[in-house]
């Protein structure tokens, strides 16, 4: 694989600051404004939630199944890496039986803050949002013919499978509560489960992807869409590298200073469609002030399912009496060159980011601190493996939760 790879490119630890449920502004203290400086990373206390939600299935990028869930996420607990916390998800019908059990991680992203107009039922407020980006194995405790077309095939052959996504916890500035989204994807075998990348290779869903979404309810619905992004330059947030692995330090973010999103074309990935918007093939790329870099490749090869990166629309919420509002969703994985500007010896990594993309929701307000986000484009991404440009490759690089080394976090405009 590395033969395929290189020849395409020549302080202090995190902590949960005591809850500040009765007022928005908190600045998580990572935007120090000088390059490669420590952080001490400053977060409220989250709640355990559950959420009323919708999985989704589809088969050939055509949507196959949906159905109604329910999924339980406890509170995050503190993790020894800056800014990652342990976390249980639960998954249940919506009569009440315990499907799934999952444990995982959820990474921190980044924080900003939404305005709610006032409208005829629910009243103007505002939001601080905080992301996560959420990396899960889920293990079945039903039995397996219980599950239904809901879940992965893969859950028959394989001890557990693995979800990646996102959880928003919404701080409803005048109400002191909080409001939730998340959002779980399971991509066809090709992504999930092909050989040599896979902690368990399998070939039950060779055209079949699966997603958990929420909210979901009757009166806040969210809704299987193919929907187009369109491109933009890439002008506000930035990268950070999210602990040191000796000192275990936080890092501030680098602030970006030019990159572009460009969706090179649409379609479908499993199988090969041309003219579908499901899936997109993104051109992603920027530069940190610092001098970090990533792109997005473009490799050719049956081992390497990734085509730049790869986003695929999952729907979007179509109300605006909660958070997140009238939001589009989309979940994006791809391998990337990354180069880490904060390391003299100017670290090279191959990388494979996972995370989402949400477009819309309400409108956006500067703050916290010097934060404003620019546009409602987010595109949110984590590593989920890493591995030196000069080797050596470790594999299998998919299907787990492993940890965290980058955090990408960039707006098109």
């Amino acid at each position: 694989m590395r033969s395929i790879l290189l020849p395409l490119v020549l302080a202090s630890t995190a902590s949960l600051a005591p809850s500040l449920y009765a007022q928005c502004g908190l600045d998580d203290q990572l935007d120090a404004g000088t390059c490669c400086a420590g952080a001490d990373l400053q977060l409220p206390a989250f709640p355990n939630f559950e959420l009323p939600s919708k999985g989704l299935r589809w088969d050939a990028c055509g949507l196959a199944d949906e159905g109604c869930l329910r999924v339980t996420v406890s509170a995050p607990a503190t993790s020894v890496p800056c800014g990652v916390f342990n976390v249980n998800v639960r998954v249940a019908d919506c009569t009440g039986n315990n499907l799934l059990d999952g444990a995982g991680t959820l990474t921190y992203a980044r924080t900003w803050i939404e305005s709610r107009p006032q409208s005829a039922v629910a009243p103007p407020t505002e939001f601080q949002v905080w992301r996560f980006l959420l990396k899960v194995q889920v293990t079945p405790v039903a039995p397996i013919a219980l599950l239904g077309a809901l879940f992965p095939n893969a859950l028959q052959n394989c001890p557990d499978v693995y979800y990646y996504g996102h959880v928003d916890y919404a701080l409803d500035c005048n109400t002191s509560l909080f409001e939730n989204s998340l959002s779980m994807f399971h991509g066809a075998d090709r992504f999930s489960h092909g050989p040599l990348l896979s902690a368990c290779p399998s070939s039950l869903d060779p055209e079949s992807s699966f997603a958990i979404v929420g909210p979901h309810n009757n009166a806040f619905p969210f809704v299987a869409a193919d929907l187009p992004v369109a491109a933009g330059g890439l002008t506000t947030e930035g990268v950070r590298k999210v602990f040191d692995p000796v000192s275990l330090a936080c890092f501030s973010q680098e602030n970006l200073g030019a990159g572009f999103y460009n969706p090179v074309v649409f379609g479908c990935i499993t199988p090969l469609i041309v003219g579908s918007l499901h899936q997109a093939s993104i051109d992603l790329n920027g530069a940190g002030i610092c001098g970090t870099q990533f792109v997005a490749l473009n490799i050719a090869s049956p081992l390497v399912p990734w085509r730049r990166l790869i986003s695929t629309s999952l729907g979007t919420w179509t109300s605006g009496v909660r958070y997140p509002g009238p939001e589009a969703l989309r979940a994006d994985e791809g391998l990337f060159y990354y180069r880490d500007g904060c390391n003299p010896a100017f670290n090279e990594d191959f990388a494979i980011f996972q995370g989402v993309e949400t477009v819309g929701g309400y409108g956006l307000l500067p703050g916290p601190g010097t934060s404003f986000p620019g546009s409602d484009h987010f595109v949110d991404l984590g590593s989920a493996w890493t591995a030196p440009t000069t080797g050596p490759l470790t594999f299998p690089a998919l299907g787990f939760v492993g940890p965290t080394k980058f955090v990408i976090g960039v707006n098109p405009e």
